[in-house]
Parts: C-alpha cells; structure tokens; sequence
C-alpha cells in the first residue's frame, strides 16, 4: 500500500484493477493472504509500479490519468 501512496494510485482504482474491494486492498497491506494468482499479480504489479516511479512516469497528477494507467497496465 505505501508503494501506492508513494505512486499517488488512488486506493479505489487500484482496487478495481484487482477486481476486489478498497478493504480487501487494505487487508492485503496488513498482511492478509491473498489468493495465488492475484499474488502472483500483485508481485507484478509492484514490480511496474516501482519501475513507473524510477523512470518518472509515476506519479500523476490527476485521478483521470491514474485511471487511464491503471486501465492501460499490461503487467508482464
């Protein structure tokens, strides 16, 4: 989640991205298991975000061009 704030990702976007609730994101954070293939996503998705923030892409400055990232994200 940090990683999150530290991207200005809205919580509720990134939320929708993994296709369950803000609280479900947040349980995540604190350390509540997640099933496989969305943990194999999310270690994906980390290593995007991480990588978006040192190359400058991240963060952004308004809630519509993080949906637009977040929408247009192709994890690999």
């Amino acid at each position: 989640m940090a990683l999150c704030i530290d991207a200005k990702l809205n919580a509720t976007e990134v939320a929708n991205y993994f296709g369950v609730s803000r609280m479900t994101l947040f349980n995540w954070s604190k350390g509540k298991p997640m099933h496989p293939l969305r943990e194999s996503l999310a270690l994906k998705f980390i290593d995007k975000i991480k990588g978006d923030i040192e190359q400058g892409v991240l963060p952004l400055p308004s809630k519509g061009e993080q949906v637009a990232y977040l929408q247009n994200m192709q994890v690999e």
